[in-house]
């Protein structure tokens, strides 16, 4: 065993002081006289031409004469000696790019106080695989990651051979192995053999991937919860292989519950025994009461404001629940719910919930009461909510009516994005269907049918194309009773820009708009980034609410301004109502997540 500390001062010695005097003596040599080197700092400009990128940046960086350049201690030897140097190491820096005979003029001239070293690269032709021979054995030989990698590897025969794409690739094939649980893994042969005769280069890569581990005993360290819904967030069980995706989804799995400040999930590699590997969670609970209060203010509603409360710990199985209360200039709503985590508590619950709304719009006045439950699924890769729910509204458009609705719905959702905030690339896709029978309950009948999409592409560094699309599409036998919560609206921040929410749709001989039946919507827009966080955009928004299969197109279009915050982009937007007379402006405001 061997160890360190740090070093403390002592006494000079006479031999001590020898050795100082020597050292002293062996930069004087090298160095010359300091006096005036110091004063006149000469200094030397370095030209490097032939080569660019990353092949620039490593001549740079292993060029003694660049180092140095404005040393304060060069003199002419020294320049000069390292610049004899500089055409070895410059051939030397362009190998590992493969580059093995590549030529330097190199010239060294005074200029001024100071030097102008030169250096005109002509690289050469680059090296080529001329063999690859790649072997994989052990039982993860046909696992399909490790088998991936092999088809996916950066070389081929007479592809330009690079010593950091070698590596990278190789070091990929071990952190890939571990990750399978292939804990024993390694590389009997990694070897390129460069042969400057024919001018070609080998790959000889042969990784014997040892036994697959499997998942251990699982031990957990908690307070407040239930352990069985802690083991219910568990996508394996003891002898299941190794795959250290499972570990990371488990660990977002926790964060994303909402029920824990802290959520460690450790692999204990080092007290793996029969080739399982032991896993521990640490987690610590956060506060059961949470208090919210916002303000904001957006284009559809005007100012709003909202207060709630939510309890996330009502007992050890991990029940929860929560009421809100928001109030804009055009409506207030009371939710409550009480949720239930089921089987898959990270994906699945059951949520009970009562709903209060009373809403004033240009168009519609609305009063509805609504109890029901949801419970939502993952399934593969889409979220599914069935439910029912109770209605009883009381709604005034062109008549006042009463409604009663017993509603059974189910809805599919799917989202794809690294980054829901502020996405490169991503969509989403809603998809619903909810409907009502006279028979049973309800005083009407209907079915309805709704999508909604939106897809983000990055078209370069700095700009961006969104997409969004609503359609929409109802059956009754008698329109004039479904209530104005179940109509088609079109119009507003989030619909058509440029006219005011829920403003577009079917009219009566009054010329009131009273909704349709189906509803079409779509939305084009670029954004063009000005800073990191600031950009501009120009959109075009187009389609409406109608009955029947004939649809009256309204169309806005605008350019607007974008400011992103971590919560989502602040977007102010100036929108032309074109397909009426005048061509009227309309300023929408709106905060949140792009998808």
């Amino acid at each position: 065993m061997s160890t360190s500390s740090r070093p403390t001062a002592r006494p000079a010695s006479p031999r001590r002081s020898l050795w100082l005097l020597c050292r002293l003596l062996v930069v004087y040599w090298l160095w010359g006289p300091m006096p005036t080197a110091l004063a006149q700092q000469p200094g030397v400009e370095v030209e490097i031409t032939g080569v660019s990128g990353e092949m620039l940046t490593n001549v740079q960086s292993n060029l003694s004469l660049y180092l140095q350049r404005n040393h304060p201690l060069l003199n002419e030897t020294l320049v000069r000696r390292l610049h004899q140097k500089a055409p070895d190491e410059i051939r030397k820096a362009l190998e590992p790019f493969g580059y093995y005979r590549s030529k330097v003029d190199a010239s060294l001239e005074p200029r001024g106080q100071g030097w102008i070293a030169r250096y005109s690269i002509d690289p050469g032709p680059p090296v080529r695989v001329s063999q690859l021979n790649i072997t994989i054995t052990g039982p993860g030989a046909s696992d399909p990651a490790i088998e991936k990698w092999k088809n996916n590897y950066p070389f081929h025969v007479g592809s330009r051979f690079q010593d950091r794409v070698y590596d990278d690739a190789k070091q990929t094939l071990l952190q890939i192995g571990r990750e399978r649980g292939y804990l024993d893994g390694r590389l009997e042969t990694h070897r390129v053999t460069v042969n400057l005769e024919p001018y070609q280069a080998v790959i000889d890569i042969t990784y014997d991937t040892g036994p697959r581990y499997a998942f251990g005993d699982v031990s957990i360290e908690q307070t407040g919860f239930d352990e069985g819904l802690i083991r219910r967030f568990l996508t394996f069980k003891t002898g299941d292989p190794y795959d250290a995706a499972k570990i990371l989804a488990l660990r977002r799995a926790f964060a994303d519950s909402d029920y824990f400040d802290r959520a460690d999930v450790f692999t204990l590699s080092e007290e793996a025994h029969d080739e399982q590997v032991p896993i521990r969670i640490v987690l610590a609970a956060r506060k059961a009461n949470r208090y919210l209060a916002g303000a904001g203010y957006s284009t559809d509603t005007g100012a709003r404001a909202r207060v709630g409360y939510e309890n996330r710990h009502v007992n050890q199985y991990g029940h929860r629940y929560s009421l809100t209360y928001r109030v804009s200039e055009i409506d207030s709503n009371l939710l409550a719910r009480y949720s239930v985590p089921l089987s898959h508590p990270a994906t699945d619950s059951l949520v009970y919930s009562y709903n209060y709304l009373n809403q004033r719009t240009d168009t519609a006045n609305l009063v509805s009461n609504a109890v029901g439950f949801d419970v939502t699924q993952q399934t593969g890769h889409w979220q599914r909510t069935t439910g029912l729910s109770f209605e009883r509204e009381r709604y005034r458009i062109d008549i006042t009516n009463n409604s009663t609705l017993l509603m059974p719905h189910v809805r599919w959702q799917r989202v794809k994005a690294e980054d829901r905030i502020n996405p490169r690339h991503g969509w989403i896709l809603t998809v619903g269907l909810r409907g009502a029978s006279d028979q049973v309950v309800s005083s009407t009948s209907f079915i309805q049918g709704r999508a909604d999409g939106k897809m983000v592409e990055g078209l370069t560094e700095n700009s961006r194309l969104l997409l969004r699309a609503t359609t929409g599409a109802s059956w009754t036998p008698e329109f004039r009773d479904v209530p104005a919560s179940q109509r088609f609206f079109a119009g507003g921040d989030n619909s058509i820009r440029g006219f005011a929410y829920n403003s577009l749709g079917p009219t009566n001989s009054a010329g009131t708009v009273i909704g349709g039946r189906n509803i079409l919507v779509g939305s084009s827009e670029l954004e063009i980034d000005v800073t990191q966080r600031f950009g501009v955009a120009f959109f075009i928004d187009a389609g409406n609410a109608f009955d029947g299969t004939a649809i009256h197109v309204q169309r806005g279009a605008g350019a607007g301004l974008r400011f992103r915050t971590p919560v989502g982009a602040v977007r102010l937007d100036f929108a032309q109502a074109e397909t009426v007379p005048g061509r009227p402006w309309r300023i929408h405001f709106t905060l949140g997540p792009d998808l």
